[in-house]
């Protein structure tokens, strides 16, 4: 019997991530305008968040780390060749 060891999922979530890191350089680097900048920005975050929140949840990839070889070629062989799916579409 193969074991997984662990699954990680990957979400679309890029624009929010970078966003993030506009508020995060406007707290440091902000001056005296600083907390005017991060409003704006946690108001470009919320609006993003509420038109595109389904997809930001949605995992679009995930990666499988089996505990040995021998469930990953298992795997291979047998479930993503005849039945595994992931979100809709056959892998």
């Amino acid at each position: 019997m193969s074991k997984i060891n662990s699954i990680q999922f990957v979400y679309k979530n890029a624009a929010v991530i970078g966003l993030l890191k506009q508020r995060g350089h406007a707290l440091i680097n902000g001056g005296e305008t600083k907390f005017d900048k991060v409003l704006e920005i946690e108001n470009k975050i919320n609006a993003y968040k509420d038109a595109h929140y389904d997809e930001m949840v949605t995992p679009v990839h995930a990666f499988i780390i089996f505990e040995h070889e021998k469930g990953h070629n298992t795997a291979l062989k047998k479930c993503y060749s005849k039945a595994f799916t992931f979100n809709g579409k056959k892998l």
